[in-house]
């Protein structure tokens, strides 16, 4: 179904032969698409998004998801190419913050939302303090 919308934040979504439009709500913007997937992206239009961002002194991000969830990230591998070079600098590092589902840090330096989560892992029970 195409309601003229296209034009709003969406995303593309494939399965085999098909290929359909979703708005950020999980509603089918355009084509179609089978009952069973559309009804999957409708109750999952996005991944977990970040909702809190806790630095460490050793490179890590110490993160809270939108399913409820704390994960520890190590951006210490980032350092190594250019665009990150600045969180090399620790109190640049620390100046992370929540910005759209995801983390941001000065001179616009981000960091897709669902690599963050494919890349960190579980906290385990005791690690973390308070968030």
């Amino acid at each position: 179904m195409d309601t003229g919308q296209h034009k709003l934040p969406h995303f593309h979504a494939f399965y085999g032969d098909y290929e359909a439009v979703f708005g950020l709500d999980g509603e089918l913007i355009a084509r179609e698409f089978p009952r069973k997937q559309s009804a999957f992206v409708k109750a999952n239009p996005l991944g977990p998004r970040v909702l809190t961002a806790t630095p460490t002194d050793d490179y890590k991000l110490i993160l809270k998801f939108t399913n409820g969830e704390l994960r520890i990230f190590d951006a210490q591998p980032l350092l190594g190419f250019a665009v990150f070079q600045p969180l090399a600098n620790k109190s640049f590092f620390q100046a992370v913050k929540v910005a759209y589902g995801s983390i941001l840090w000065p001179q616009d330096i981000d960091y897709c939302p669902d690599v963050l989560y494919a890349e960190s892992v579980p906290c385990e029970t005791g690690q973390v303090v308070a968030v």
